[in-house]
């Protein structure tokens, strides 16, 4: 065994905190007035959109796999495939889709958890989102 040696795990893990860190305070310091927003968006804002992104399934495929599993009555498979396409119509600056993926997310989301506060919230002031969303994506890389 060497002593000596540091785990790359243990590097990952520094690096991805450091990074979150970086990510949390930009994103405060563009919401640090509405502490709501701020907790909605740090769940809901594509830190890396052009490598994230084209990992991710289009949004229409995202509606039409939420709307298989909300028939099926898997609401929570549901909320994600709609909030996902969400995060991504936030991330394209387009506020009508992502408005109605919301309130997709909503209606399958349980009225008693975090998710569905963060999507009345965005829904609030949806304008705000996509300001924040802007302000947010053109950050240097680093800072997100």
């Amino acid at each position: 065994m060497n002593l000596f040696h540091r785990s790359p795990k243990l590097e990952t893990l520094k690096l991805q905190s450091s990074v979150s860190q970086t990510s949390v305070a930009s994103l405060e310091s563009l919401v640090s007035d509405d502490p709501n927003m701020f907790a909605a968006l740090q769940n809901f804002l594509i830190v890396d959109p052009e490598r994230q992104i084209p990992l991710l399934d289009n949004v229409n495929t995202l509606l039409t796999k939420g709307d298989a599993a909300k028939a099926q009555g898997n609401n929570l498979t549901a909320r994600v495939d709609y909030e996902m396409a969400a995060k991504i119509e936030i991330c394209g600056q387009n506020k009508d889709s992502a408005a109605r993926f919301l309130v997709l997310a909503e209606g399958a989301s349980d009225k008693m958890l975090q998710h569905f506060k963060y999507q009345a919230t965005m829904l609030a002031d949806m304008n705000k989102v996509l300001r924040i969303s802007m302000a947010y994506q053109t950050l240097p890389r680093a800072a997100r």
